[in-house]
């Protein structure tokens, strides 16, 4: 909610990924506005879900995550989450092949 908040501010395009990695290599990217985040604080959890994404592992799944993120112009992430999380952001900013 804050980094959307915080980006709508500095006049940045925000888009969200559906289902994390899974929804990167599927193209799930959606515009996220204000009225988008707005009461889910309550809630708890992720709006825009999580999901295991074993093609991720695959330098296929990677460069198809690229393509996406090229496609969107998306020049920036912001991601949350664990160790698992932090690991495939690297392995797509240095193209390891190890996850």
């Amino acid at each position: 909610m804050i980094v959307v908040r915080v980006g709508i501010d500095k006049v940045w395009e925000i888009m969200g990924i559906r289902h994390g990695c899974a929804g990167l290599i599927t193209n799930n990217v959606i515009p996220l506005g204000a009225s988008d985040v707005s009461g889910i604080i309550q809630q708890g959890g992720t709006m825009l879900g999580s999901a295991r994404c074993p093609e991720f592992k695959t330098e296929d799944g990677r460069l198809q995550a690229l393509r996406v993120l090229a496609e969107h112009k998306i020049e920036a992430m912001v991601i949350i989450g664990g160790g698992g999380s932090q690991l495939v952001v690297r392995s797509l900013k240095t193209g390891e092949g190890k996850l």
